[in-house]
């Protein structure tokens, strides 16, 4: 965690100050057509399949991070 004093000088030159709550974004990145298949879970009531990149995919993570980047690059450093 950065210190509080850090975070107040970074934004003190700012025009603007923006929080975001990422919680549910990463429920948002839709699977790949092809890749949906790939994803069925099993059980005694039947078969389903992500539609939505769901937690615990090798690089689902950093597609995630990726992502957020290439939204927000033009209002980034």
């Amino acid at each position: 965690m950065p210190l509080i004093k850090d975070v107040l000088i970074q934004l003190g030159h700012s025009k603007w100050c923006l929080t975001l709550d990422l919680q549910f974004g990463f429920w948002q990145i839709l699977m790949a057509p092809d890749d949906v298949k790939k994803t069925i879970v099993i059980t005694k009531s039947g078969l389903y399949e992500w539609n939505v990149m769901p937690f615990r995919l090798k690089n689902a993570t950093s597609t995630f991070s990726q992502t957020m980047v290439d939204i927000f690059k033009e209002w980034t450093n």
